[in-house]
């Protein structure tokens, strides 16, 4: 089943060839696992993520694969390319609606609450509210790019 791809991250189990193309794949794929660790320990600190105990079936038939993951654009991953529309994303804002106490529907962390002195509310920032559901602007991206599939090794069945 791994034939053509004996190459294995000790951290995800992405599999690569062993070719001179698989190795330079995993090492950028290594590469993105390092970066996006130190963007997280800098977000939040040295806290843990937390995690709910069990995903609801809705979030578990929605999950989609981030497609730096999927290796669809591991060379430019993480490189500057996205860090504006980051910042954007990060800048947006949904008013509270009375009574809402539930995190994001994709990470399951709190959101950031700030009180909007014009609309003398308090709203959540880096928030985005998709058909009556709130999600953090951030993670909303994420779970909207597509899923970028990996090619099969020739000769494998």
């Amino acid at each position: 089943m791994y034939q053509g791809y004996p190459n294995q991250c000790s951290q995800c189990g992405l599999r690569t060839s062993d070719d001179r193309k698989g190795h330079e794949t995993m090492k950028s794929h290594l590469d993105w696992h390092f970066r996006r660790n130190v963007r997280s320990q800098n977000e939040r600190g040295h806290r843990a993520t937390p995690r709910g105990w069990y995903t609801s079936q809705a979030m578990w038939e929605a999950a989609t694969v981030d497609e730096e993951v999927a290796m669809g654009d591991s060379q430019n991953a993480g490189q500057g390319k996205d860090e504006g529309n980051i910042e954007e994303l990060r800048k947006m804002t949904v008013m509270v609606p009375a009574g809402h106490t539930e995190p994001c529907g994709v990470c399951r962390e709190p959101f950031e609450r700030r009180f909007n002195e014009e609309e003398e509310d308090w709203e959540y920032v880096n928030a985005v509210d998709v058909d009556g559901t709130i999600f953090h602007a951030t993670c909303q991206a994420k779970r909207a790019s597509p899923v970028v599939l990996l090619p099969s090794p020739a000769g494998s069945s």
